[in-house]
């Protein structure tokens, strides 16, 4: 079992190297960065990551395959992976809509986009010399100018049916995001599903999941440090998954009509739903919500932030649990 640390760059870049730092000191196994909205930029972030740490996996947590070509990302993953001695994973997904909406992008033919996308990015990260021709994504005489030798896992962020079985045919892994426990076994069956196209078995990925996690002793503090995360999570979330915890469109109306306005959103988000859609209390309590997810058959947990009003110390003591506990 391996257990990983999501962070959003929305603060200073010193700050999340200090935090990288405490979470491998602490016995995470991976690091991943947000790439969403417009914070700091992932590359840099992970870059100033891969140079204070020495065992922890790092990588974009998730990227999209639109903002840029998949040629640049292969050229840049790659560069991070040497830099950091063969740590690198990528996270790929469709992306979020608060950066792409903005930059007025075309976000159709999801499937055929990361499809060709990891094609492509594969075969540059091997050294090859890659000319493609596919719907979307067009390249002539592309060939990395530095020897790369180290293979880069590629994870699918996804959580509808299609895009689960894209990523069992044709990934090394699953990020799937704060999707509650119940809902990872449906997600399974889908993932296992793309498997057997490739020929593949289910045990050869890694199925992380992303949860918003947040610990306190008061377990009303807790909750209140996860709502705000929570909204937009709720906001986008698909109706089947909603379905897996006996929710539905309905439930979570109120969130999306309060939108914008964030501070009315966040009051629109019941103590039950946090209690479905993150790992939020005291750390015994939290305890109990990590088993929940390892029962239903991920391979990875990562705990997004907020974590704790000192985050610093809740990463110490949340990662000297999971080794007492789950090692």
């Amino acid at each position: 079992m391996n257990f990983g640390l999501l962070l959003i760059p929305n603060r200073k870049i010193i700050e999340i190297v200090h935090l990288s730092k405490q979470a491998e000191e602490s016995g995470f196994d991976y690091i991943w960065i947000a790439d969403e909205d417009f914070y700091r930029d992932v590359y840099i972030t992970l870059t100033a990551i891969a140079l204070n740490t020495s065992k922890v996996k790092l990588g974009p947590g998730c990227t999209n395959p639109y903002t840029r070509h998949p040629a640049i990302t292969a050229l840049t993953m790659a560069t991070l992976n040497e830099l950091s001695d063969g740590r690198a994973v990528l996270a790929i997904g469709r992306g979020g809509l608060n950066i792409l909406n903005p930059l007025c992008i075309d976000i159709s033919k999801p499937l055929s986009t990361l499809r060709e996308f990891i094609d492509v990015f594969r075969r540059i990260v091997k050294g090859e010399l890659v000319d493609y021709e596919g719907k979307v994504v067009k390249l002539r005489g592309v060939k990395l100018a530095f020897k790369h030798i180290s293979r880069i896992p590629v994870y699918m962020a996804s959580m509808g049916p299609k895009t689960l079985r894209l990523a069992g045919e044709i990934a090394d892994g699953v990020l799937l995001p704060s999707v509650p426990s119940e809902y990872v076994k449906v997600a399974l069956e889908n993932i296992k599903e793309g498997c057997a196209r490739s020929g593949k078995e289910l045990k050869e990925l890694d199925i992380a999941c992303s949860v918003i996690s947040s610990m306190s002793s008061s377990r009303e503090k807790a909750f209140q440090l996860a709502k705000p995360y929570l909204v937009y999570c709720l906001a986008v979330m698909p109706d089947q998954v909603l379905e897996s915890v006996g929710m539905s469109r309905r439930d979570v109306m109120p969130i999306v009509k309060a939108l914008p306005n964030e501070k009315k959103a966040v009051e629109e988000v019941t103590d039950e739903m946090v209690k479905k859609f993150a790992i939020a209390g005291s750390m015994e309590d939290c305890m109990k919500r990590i088993k929940e997810y390892i029962d239903a058959g991920i391979t990875q947990l990562v705990f997004s932030a907020p974590l704790g009003e000192d985050m610093g110390r809740t990463i110490k003591s949340l990662g000297i649990e999971l080794s007492r506990r789950f090692r």
